[in-house]
């Protein structure tokens, strides 16, 4: 039930967070709500990961909550229809920083929660 709820949290947050986002900066960073979702949801699970060791809350919290958050289904939509309609730069750029921001983020959020819980 936990992880339901969470998950509808985490959608409910994605959706509101994206909607801002791309309503704030529109065509000229197409789909950065996907990727700003996407990173700050690979910095969670990243510090979730080393903080958390309970299996209830990080089932809730890393395929709950962070599952509702992030995106991947939009990313890889986002990337296929760039790559059909042959907008090279916008495919592989935004491969590449999604990939990249990503790895890099949840690194960060290891490297956050052992910093901060010793």
């Amino acid at each position: 039930m936990g992880v339901f709820l969470a998950g509808g949290l985490g959608a409910v947050f994605r959706y509101g967070l994206a909607a801002v986002l791309d309503s704030a900066v529109g065509p000229r960073v197409p789909q950065a709500g996907v990727m700003v979702c996407n990173v700050v949801g690979c910095l969670a699970i990243g510090f979730v990961a080393v903080a958390v060791t309970s299996p209830a809350w990080r089932a809730v919290v890393m395929a709950g909550l962070l599952g509702g958050l992030t995106t991947y289904s939009a990313f890889a939509l986002f990337s296929t229809q760039a790559l059909l309609d042959g907008r090279w730069v916008q495919f592989i750029g935004h491969l590449g920083a999604q990939l990249v921001s990503g790895v890099v983020a949840v690194g960060a959020g290891g490297w956050l929660a052992r910093r901060m819980l010793g």
